[in-house]
């Protein structure tokens, strides 16, 4: 079997291509050497390019969400001139035209070629072997072009700056490549009632990375983009060689009998190249067991009712290897500015290793899991009950908080932290009839988990106070410290008997309708101290999450819905920065909720005047410092519960109706059956009404600015037929 396939998407613009390219190409081979002995040959192949914009998206697209308005992107006197567009002084026009600004390419080849043999062995009946060799790869070839050029003022066609950057290429060139390789044995039967399957597998892998760059900057002419077109003495480079080997032998061992009593044994015995042979290779155990106890006599003779009824449960280590390779080589490393000794040209030299350590070890999950599934009365009432425990030990980190300030040398990774995940997940399903032509199903399910740090390695506490507001053994992670507040002030007088906020400037900075924070601790002064642990975190993987599936048909038609949501967590708004709230965006072209706010009956009047009228609002005034007030709505400073809404939704997230054909007009015309249907996704969302500029389901990006591409509602009509 082979494919060929090409998909991509071309934008043209004025003088110049951004595009995107792809080439795919698979080919199957199946062939059976001999009875019992079959060949599996998979080969695979892409080849892609795309070139954009040399900014990031974010960026181009903030610059034409702030731009003024009514100004052309070329000035008014001369129509090859660019305009300098405030308030950043950019031209979108340019910043999308590579001919101009310049541009990002990336190309490359990725491949992979499967050889499989899988042989049933003739005189040991339900063994079965296999062999796997694979070559997997890519080369990429990535490039950058900046260019400079000059800006112009829109209305008097005078020179207003430099648009772009440093004219420069650079060109990075990457290969990575794997070998991977496993012999696989599995035995399966059954005798009487006894259920066997076992299997045994060694595999192993080798990968190798190679990447060389370069660059060098246009100081003179720009000629071509190629790196000996431009100027010699600006010329840098740097490349790197990079090996890694793992290994493992897995052993897993499944028996029941009769369908009653389930066992399951595990062991994996892993191997990395980045620890001290003492500390490479460790073991992993597994066991699990259940009970299905429906199949009992004691259940079918006394409780009909009970179609299934099984009892589980489950503990195993996993784990994964992290940290960098060879830490418990003792020798020197490269320095990474060298040395010059005859004033003139520099040495590489070497310098003496930090610390080391042949302690480095694997990451270790310890995996426990209880479990009762029910189905009663054939499927009206069905579930699962399950409760589930993780513990992560050896968690990498370094002692430099922990030791004194004396010790000169630099500090190795070492298994040091751990934490733990715990939770509980509750399904329930019922299903039924009313009459011969109405039938429906209802699921729901229900999960909540929350991870706990259980040691942190830390430096010191100074006090019990430290330990309140920066200590995190023991406690729960994704937990926001915020400050708390009483309201709004309503005048610059009750700034004058109000806890000060600005240091040393006191409330100097303050303005009607700034946040009325409150000091906790009563020391007369709003900082850190104040702070309590009051909200879920913003970003986190929600700790509640739940969901309800609907089905019904009545006759030829039918409906399917499915809702989801989470709660326990938060959407953070930065408030000073793109179209937000706050002074660094032009103010004309805010989000419509930010026009309710504090702000002077006249706009001209001085915002510091005790003198000057203002009209209230939900939000405090507009500023282009929020320094030393309490309206900073950052997540990292002076955070409260306006800027971090909590982001509990319910949402549909998808719903289809359905209808069939009569069969017996299918018959007239040909066909065997056919069936029309609509449906749609992100149909309906439930959320407070403070996230309506945003989404609950997922991150706000780069300062909680709205700048991730928003989840599309989509809409399907279609007709399937079957003849």
């Amino acid at each position: 079997y082979v494919s060929f396939g090409y998909n991509g998407d071309n934008g043209l613009l004025k003088s110049g291509i951004q595009y995107y390219h792809r080439y795919n190409l698979r080919s199957n081979l199946t062939a059976e050497l001999t009875k019992g002995l079959k060949l599996n040959v998979n080969l695979s192949g892409r080849w892609d390019e795309t070139q954009r914009p040399r900014e990031d998206f974010m960026w181009t697209f903030k610059t034409l969400m702030v731009n003024d308005r009514g100004i052309g992107t070329h000035t008014i006197n001369n129509p090859n001139h660019l305009s300098a567009i405030g308030p950043e002084n950019k031209n979108p026009f340019a910043l999308v035209d590579p001919d101009i600004d310049g541009y990002r390419k990336n190309r490359g080849l990725t491949y992979s070629a499967d050889v499989e043999l899988n042989w049933q062995v003739p005189f040991v009946k339900g063994l079965a072997l296999s062999l796997l060799g694979s070559f997997d790869g890519n080369n990429r070839n990535n490039s950058s072009l900046n260019r400079s050029y000059p800006l112009y003022d829109y209305y008097t066609d005078a020179p207003a700056g430099t648009g772009g950057s440093t004219d420069a290429y650079s060109n990075t060139m990457r290969i990575y490549q794997k070998i991977y390789g496993r012999l696989q044995a599995n035995y399966m039967r059954s005798f009487n009632q006894h259920n066997l399957n076992v299997t045994a597998v060694a595999e192993l892998s080798s990968t190798r990375r190679d990447e060389l760059s370069g660059s060098r900057q246009y100081s003179e002419l720009f000629t071509n983009d190629i790196l000996n077109q431009a100027s010699p003495g600006t010329a840098t480079n740097s490349g790197y060689r990079s090996f890694g080997r793992l290994a493992a032998y897995l052993m897993r061992a499944n028996y029941d009998y009769a369908g009653k009593y389930l066992l399951e044994v595990v062991g994996r015995y892993d191997g990395s190249y980045r620890y001290a042979p003492s500390k490479r290779w460790t073991f992993f155990p597994s066991v699990s067991a259940g009970w299905r106890l429906s199949e009992e006599s004691f259940i079918k003779d006394n409780l009909p009712f009970i179609t299934n009824l099984k009892i589980r449960g489950s503990f195993g280590q996993s784990g994964y290897d992290a940290g960098d390779p060879f830490q418990y080589v003792s020798a020197y490393n490269s320095a990474s500015n060298g040395y010059v000794f005859d004033g003139a040209s520099q040495i590489m030299g070497m310098v003496a290793p930090g610390v080391v350590t042949d302690r480095l070890s694997w990451v270790t999950s310890s995996i426990s899991n209880v479990g009762l599934d029910f189905d009663l009365c054939n499927g009206k009432l069905s579930g699962t009950i399950e409760w589930f425990n993780r513990k992560n030990e050896g968690i990498l980190a370094d002692r430099a908080q922990s030791a004194p300030d004396t010790f000169g040398a630099s500090f190795p990774k070492e298994n040091l932290n751990s934490n733990r995940n715990r939770g509980f997940e509750i399904e329930l399903g019922h299903r039924g009839q009313i009459g011969k032509d109405f039938s429906y199903s209802v699921s729901a399910n229900f999960t909540y988990a929350r991870e706990r740090s259980l040691h942190v390695e830390h430096a010191e506490y100074t006090s019990s106070m430290d330990r309140w507001l920066n200590g995190k053994e023991n406690r729960n992670s994704n937990v926001m410290w915020l400050y708390k507040y009483d309201g709004q002030y309503t005048s610059l007088e009750q700034y004058e008997t109000a806890p000060l906020i600005g240091g040393n400037l006191g409330n100097s900075k303050m303005l009607p309708g700034s946040y009325r924070l409150l000091d906790l601790n009563g020391d007369g002064r709003i900082n850190s101290s104040d702070r309590v642990p009051e909200f879920w975190a913003t970003g986190a993987n929600p700790p509640i999450q739940y969901g309800l599936t609907l089905a019904a048909s009545y006759k030829n038609f039918d409906l399917n819905m499915l809702f989801q949501g989470a709660s326990g967590y938060s959407i953070g708004y930065a408030n000073d920065d793109v179209w937000g709230y706050g002074g660094k965006t032009n103010k004309s072209y805010l989000i419509a909720k930010y026009v309710d706010r504090w702000h002077p009956a006249n706009i001209t009047d001085d915002p510091y005047n005790p003198a000057t009228q203002w009209v209230a609002g939900y939000y405090p005034a507009l500023r282009h410092n929020f320094s030393n007030t309490s309206d900073n709505g950052s997540r990292w400073n002076y955070g409260i519960s306006v800027w971090l809404p909590q982001a509990t939704y319910l949402r549909l997230k998808s719903m289809e109706i359905g209808y069939n054909l009569p069969k017996s007009f299918m018959k007239r015309i040909g066909l065997n059956s056919a069936r029309i249907f609509v449906n749609g996704s992100n149909l309906l969302t439930f959320c407070n009404k403070a996230l309506k500029d945003a989404d609950p389901e997922r991150e706000e990006r780069d300062w909680g600015a709205n700048l991730a591409y928003p989840l599309m509602r989509t809409y399907n009509f279609g007709l399937n037929i079957n003849f």
